[in-house]
């Protein structure tokens, strides 16, 4: 596959356009498979991202969604 590179003029329009095709992607789960699982990470970066996502039409009772966390700290951190 080669690489689709797109450049955005905004943090904002580059969020709005991931959480389209994101909603997109999740849609299509919950079609063939009744069910849809994503997966995010916490901080400030995706907020705007996170945003937009949730303005998307989808069938949210029908999405799961992860926290992640990509940080090695103490388990009793």
């Amino acid at each position: 596959m080669t690489p689709v590179v797109q450049v955005f003029d905004s943090h904002a329009q580059a969020s709005s356009a991931l959480a389209g095709e994101i909603a997109a992607v999740l849609r299509d789960a919950v079609s063939r498979r009744g069910e849809a699982s994503l997966a995010v990470p916490g901080g400030t970066t995706p907020a705007e991202f996170l945003g937009s996502l949730g303005e998307q039409s989808l069938d949210w009772p029908r999405v799961t969604v992860l926290l992640t966390d990509e940080r090695w700290v103490a388990p009793d951190h």
